[in-house]
């Protein structure tokens, strides 16, 4: 029996970004967390923060090197791991306001000021 041909990673899942600001890398990225969990080469890393010295939960992508089972791990997003963290983000509502996350409500708030000035007037 022949084999079935496989849509691409794009075909099978909907490219979903949220952004007051679209731009090509921001589709690459998510993109790339998608294929690589497509092929299994996506891990959870306990990362050791140099800088902090705090340990923080990572999504990885894997690359094999050809030499036995290594694998090169390529950082992709730090994840949240304190549900207190969540609230503090507001989320882009594709025209130039921010929504508030934590409660989900849909509230809108000002426009992010532009860089080099000041939200007050």
């Amino acid at each position: 029996m022949a084999k079935k041909k496989q849509p691409k990673v794009e075909e099978q899942i909907p490219i979903m970004i949220l952004t007051n600001e679209r731009t090509p890398f921001k589709a690459q990225q998510i993109l790339m967390l998608y294929k690589a969990a497509s092929i299994g080469q996506l891990a959870y890393v306990d990362a050791l923060n140099p800088e902090t010295g705090i340990i923080e939960p990572l999504l990885a992508g894997l690359e094999p090197t050809g030499e036995g089972n290594q694998m090169r791990v390529y950082p992709l997003a730090k994840l949240i791991s304190k549900i207190d963290e969540l609230p503090a983000y507001l989320i882009p509502d594709g025209q130039g306001n921010y929504m508030d996350a934590g409660i989900g409500n849909g509230k809108r708030t000002e426009p992010a000021p532009e860089e080099g000035t000041t939200s007050e007037g």
